[in-house]
C-alpha cells in the first residue's frame, strides 16, 4: 500500500474505529505530507479523529527501533546502497554501488516531467551524463529508486 501522507488512514475493529491518521474527507497532506509518524509512547487512549499532538514526526525515511543489524546483513545492505555523486554536478553524475541490475535512468525535472531516459545505463559505464541540462535541480530516477541533484 503507499501512503502519501494526505489520505485518512484508520484501523478499525467491526464497526468501532480503533486508531486513525488525518481527517476524514480532507487533504492530510500539509500536516502528514513526507514525514514518517510514531504514535508517543504515553497515548493510550488515541483520539478518534486526528491529533498531531499524539504523534511525532520525523523525515519520511526515519525509521525508529527497528533492531541491530549483524555486520554480515549490514555490508550487504551497503554494498547494494546507491550513492550518486558529485552534487552538485557539472558535466556527469557517478553511481557507486551495485548498477549492474539497474535496467533504467530517467531524468525528471521537479514537476515530473521526463528530461532524459537511458536503458541500462550502467551496462559499460558507472556515470550519466548532464552536461547538456540546464543549471537547476532535478531527480535521478535509478529504476524505482529517486535521488535529489543540481546542475550547476
Amino acid at each position: 500500500m503507499t501512503y502519501s501522507g494526505s489520505q485518512y488512514l484508520e484501523l478499525r475493529y467491526k464497526s468501532t474505529t480503533v486508531d486513525a491518521i488525518g481527517v476524514s474527507s480532507q487533504n492530510n497532506s500539509s500536516v502528514l505530507g513526507n514525514v514518517s509518524l510514531y504514535r508517543k509512547a504515553a497515548i493510550n487512549q488515541p483520539a478518534t479523529t486526528f491529533d498531531i499532538a499524539e504523534w511525532d514526526s520525523y523525515a519520511s525515511n526515519y525509521c525508529q527501533n527497528l533492531g541491530t543489524l549483524a555486520t554480515s546483513e549490514s555490508e550487504l545492505l551497503a554494498a547494494k546502497e546507491l550513492k550518486i555523486y558529485p552534487n552538485p554536478v557539472n558535466e556527469s553524475i557517478f553511481v557507486s554501488g551495485t548498477t549492474e541490475n539497474i535496467q533504467t535512468a530517467q531524468v525528471l525535472d521537479f514537476s515530473g516531467k521526463l528530461i532524459y531516459t537511458e536503458k541500462t545505463p550502467f551496462k559499460y559505464k558507472k556515470n550519466i551524463s548532464v552536461q547538456n541540462l540546464k543549471k537547476g535541480s532535478y531527480l535521478l530516477k535509478l529504476d524505482n529508486k529517486v535521488y535529489q541533484f543540481i546542475k550547476k
